[in-house]
């Protein structure tokens, strides 16, 4: 196959425009936040008509005066957004480098950029073009309701509404209307994408873009986690300028050796230590005779419990320690509060329970499975795991597993402790998970520093997490025995 047509033409950093300048630190104090601005007042409307395929759409546009139109797009980037720093310091940075800048950003419900966007404009002013669909009574206007609703979490935004109705180029209402990203790509004088999944609607929407619109400005995020090489190469070929966003700490990095020093390097034989530099912690008698309930930590795809939600977007907008270590942060998070946070979102009925495990931690190997349903895993290397006969005297009760004949049957004060046996969407028999609860929050305050212990996957994690915690901290695979004969 002729690679040729895919080779790259990627300018060198020198020769890069202004806007390819280091990440804006997230948390150093130097970013003067504005304080809470009015809602703009809507002006004078204008209708337009734009082509895109086979359609047109018509846009009831309000006049922005001598406003630039700019539109900030991207791919899914999945619920897994606290590994996602790169784009949040990407989405960050063009917030801080474009406050002052006469623009207004064209956005919708429901694309990837939006909630993000709506808590930039609280924070920096920018003013935003929200774009709805109107509706088939009133072409060119839409019910305000449903629009405040999307924007209830942020109050202090600067919107301006749109409104867009697709056709077919014959006057008929189109059937299949193409998606939002499609018409803010097209209509925009300006376009950052942030993430490109390859063959995606984003992808298509650029091609498009960069194939008719000579005159209009297209940046792509270079970044080769968020939008693989070959698609990044096929749109700046098309003529997509490059946007590459580096880190402070990047660019005082050392040199790097090169791959023969690397290669020579590897295949030294390491240096023998001797056991009293590594110290292999391990599990004392008393707590190997005692038996323990487990409360395995987990990866958080949302909000911790009770966090607001402006709180939860500014933690990933701006790298908040707090995040990104998957279930690691959420155990720190524990640590920090003294307190296990009850819940209902798996539960059923309404009352909040903290949940715990009598699955000992000899099998959580062979228990430790994705759950695609809730995209994350399940049995994951971090948790705390607290004295069973303890957490008795605290109100901690098996779960009874039944069907739902079985649960209309149970009193109000037994309720909290049932689980369906089974889930008719997914084949699951939740029995294997032998679980306990109590009821609402379980604080940690009055645990005693012999009755529980904190696990982690590694050594390293360890040491670090040994200052935090006031019970011992030991690594996972030293404790793969304890609870065995339970």
């Amino acid at each position: 196959m002729n690679q040729s047509r895919y080779k790259s033409k990627l300018p060198d950093r020198q020769k890069l425009d202004s806007i390819n300048t280091p990440a804006e630190s997230g948390m150093d104090g130097g970013i003067d936040y504005l304080s809470s601005p009015q809602r703009l007042r809507e002006g004078d409307y204008a209708n337009h008509v734009h082509s895109l395929g086979n359609r047109s759409v018509q846009i009831r546009m309000p006049n922005v005066h001598s406003k630039k139109l700019v539109s900030i797009v991207s791919s899914r980037i999945g619920k897994n957004t606290d590994r996602k720093s790169n784009w949040f310091d990407a989405i960050r940075t063009l917030a801080v480098q474009q406050r002052n800048q006469n623009l207004c950003v064209l956005t919708a419900p429901g694309t990837t950029t939006f909630p993000y966007l709506c808590r930039l404009s609280e924070l920096f002013g920018w003013t935003l073009i929200l774009l709805t669909q109107s509706t088939h009574q009133s072409p060119l206007k839409q019910s305000r309701p449903k629009n405040e609703c999307t924007l209830l979490n942020f109050p202090d935004a600067r919107v301006l509404h749109a409104f867009y109705n697709w056709q077919h180029k014959g006057n008929v209402q189109a059937d299949c209307n193409p998606n939002v990203d499609q018409l803010m790509i097209n209509i925009a004088e300006e376009c950052f994408a942030i993430s490109v999944r390859k063959n995606g609607t984003v992808h298509e929407a650029l091609k498009t873009r960069l194939q008719k619109v000579v005159s209009k400005r297209t940046r792509l995020l270079i970044n080769r986690q968020l939008t693989p090489q070959r698609v990044s190469v096929e749109l700046t070929n098309l003529g997509a300028i490059p946007w590459c966003l580096y880190d402070q700490r990047q660019l005082k990095r050392p040199p790097q050796p090169s791959q023969r020093t690397y290669s020579s390097s590897h295949k030294r034989k390491p240096a023998i230590l001797s056991k009293s530099a590594t110290p292999k912690p391990r599990v004392t008698p008393s707590r190997e005779d005692r038996r323990f309930l487990i409360h395995w930590t987990r990866q958080s795809t949302g909000p911790w419990p009770d966090q607001p939600y402006q709180e939860f977007l500014d933690d990933l907008l701006f790298r908040s320690p707090t995040r990104g270590e998957g279930g690691l942060s959420t155990l720190k998070r524990i640590l920090a509060q003294q307190k296990i946070r009850g819940s209902h979102k798996l539960t059923k009925g309404k009352e909040k329970v903290t949940c715990l495990t009598s699955v000992p931690l000899s099998q959580y190997a062979n228990r430790r499975i994705f759950r695609s349903h809730l995209s994350r895993w399940d049995f994951e290397h971090y948790g705390i795991a607290i004295d069973c006969d303890l957490l008795k005297k605290l109100g901690a009760r098996k779960v009874n597993y039944g069907t739902k004949s079985d649960w209309n049957r149970l009193c109000k004060l037994d309720r909290p402790f049932f689980q369906l046996q089974t889930t008719t969407n997914i084949a699951i028999d939740w029995r294997a998970e032998k679980e306990w609860r109590i009821r609402g929050d379980l604080d940690l305050q009055s645990i005693p520093k012999q009755m529980a212990f904190v696990f982690v996957k590694t050594n390293s994690e360890r040491a670090h997490l040994q200052k935090q915690s006031r019970w011992p901290v030991v690594p996972v695979e030293a404790l793969k025995n304890l609870n065995r004969q339970h």
